[in-house]
């Protein structure tokens, strides 16, 4: 457990992820309301949420191209630990960074409506997950380019369906 953190390869991951995760400090406005630059600006959700899944997907796919030899050292099942493991902790750097600097630069403008910002942070958070849970399909010999094109269907069906559709019309600005 300990070598996954201290690997300086996943440590350079980790703080791409973390990078990823500040999309609001790149998008213009410090005064800004963080469900509409949550979700419904297509830089702090889609961009980086796609940015976020391009790590992680060169991440495993340079595990890959030594996973033969490591298998024979360490096991599959170790080395698919050691692989769901590191995911699931660039997915926790990519969130916490991006709720923290939402939460310290943003506001919530409309307080009656905290329910639906509630919900669809958890929301944010199940799908980002499910696109970290398809990139790990790359371990089982599906191709790098199709398990790309489907978390980025999944990305833009949240984005674009839910987020445009439904929250626009919920929560009023």
């Amino acid at each position: 457990m300990f070598n996954l953190l201290k690997s300086r390869e996943n440590i350079v991951f980790y703080f791409l992820a973390i990078l990823a995760g500040f999309s609001f400090l790149l998008s213009g406005s410090n005064n800004f309301d963080i469900i509409s630059k949550l979700f419904l600006s297509h830089f702090a959700t889609y961009c980086s949420g796609m940015l976020f899944i391009l790590i992680c997907l060169i991440k495993e796919v340079r595990n890959i191209h030594i996973r033969n030899n490591l298998i024979v050292r360490i096991g599959e099942k170790k080395f698919l630990g050691y692989q769901y493991l590191t995911l699931f902790i660039m997915f926790i750097f990519y969130i916490v960074s991006q709720y923290t600097v939402a939460f310290l630069l943003g506001e919530i403008k409309n307080i009656s409506q905290i329910k639906i910002a509630v919900v669809t942070l958890v929301m944010n958070i199940i799908i980002i997950f499910i696109d970290s849970i398809i990139i790990n399909l790359v371990n089982f010999n599906i191709k790098s380019t199709a398990v790309f094109l489907l978390s980025m269907l999944v990305n833009f069906t949240f984005h674009y369906g839910y987020c445009l559709s439904v929250i626009s019309k919920i929560y009023i600005f």
